[in-house]
């Protein structure tokens, strides 16, 4: 018999809402997990484009996805993992039925196995919950129109609203606060990131070049040097970015 693997609650209790990743299999796993969270006190959304968009709310938000496998001599076997925002796997629960049901009937078995061997005391403790490793701005609160109301006064180079050229898409906005420039989210078709996270710091070193910190994906840091053409065209390293605001 395969034990789940009993990293307890403890591991969840930063978290509060829970993403569920359907396959679809029409077993009813989703529906097992759901009431079982629920009743824990999590908040739970089907698919990822039901994640809130609030910054405290997504980080306090773990990923669950499941996968089954059904041996007809030893029985079923399911895996629960769970991933937290930063795209960290900070738990995994294996659960077995054995192969004497349908095979509707052994995976929920599994399901149901998994989940109440591998959580238990379970207690939520927003101190637990991760942060972004990225900072905020003073600019985070303002909207676009507002940012743009702004650029429409200075004259400097680098300030702008950018769009990605490929993928990942990100539409950011770059400006200057105290001795550097931050580029800051406005939309991005990647799910770490929201509306008002900083993702870049650049320190100008020559009139066009610029010492760059940049976060993309699921907070990955990148060093690199950043260079802005007379056209608009941004080098962030190997991403390349096109000035749409304002238009010179």
């Amino acid at each position: 018999m395969i034990v789940p693997s009993l990293l307890s609650a403890q591991e969840l209790d930063g978290y509060k809402n829970l993403c569920i990743i359907s396959q679809g299999e029409g077993y009813g796993v989703v529906d097992i997990i759901r009431d079982f969270f629920v009743e824990k006190g999590f908040t739970v959304v089907i698919g990822k484009d039901n994640i809130s968009q609030k910054r405290d709310e997504r980080m306090a938000t773990v990923i669950c996805t499941y996968s089954y496998e059904v041996k007809s001599s030893v029985g079923t076997f399911m895996t629960i993992e769970f991933t937290n925002m930063l795209g960290e796997k900070i738990l995994t629960l294996n659960g077995h039925a054995n192969g004497w049901d349908t095979v509707k009937h052994e995976v929920r078995k599994s399901t149901q196995k998994a989940l109440k061997r591998g959580i238990m005391n379970y207690s939520y403790n927003p101190e637990k919950t991760p942060m972004p490793p990225t900072p905020r701005s003073n600019y985070s609160s303002w909207q676009e129109k507002d940012i743009k109301s702004y650029m429409l006064t200075t004259k400097d180079q680098l300030e702008g609203i950018y769009k990605s050229v490929g993928n990942p898409y990100f539409k950011l906005a770059i400006l200057k606060e105290d001795d550097h420039y931050i580029s800051m989210v406005l939309d991005s078709d990647q799910q770490y990131w929201t509306y008002g996270d900083v993702n870049g710091i650049y320190d100008q070193v020559k009139p066009t070049y610029y010492s760059t910190t940049f976060y993309y994906e699921n907070f990955k840091k990148l060093e690199t040097f950043s260079t802005i053409e007379e056209n608009g065209v941004l080098k962030i390293g190997d991403f390349t970015y096109i000035k749409i605001f304002p238009i010179q």
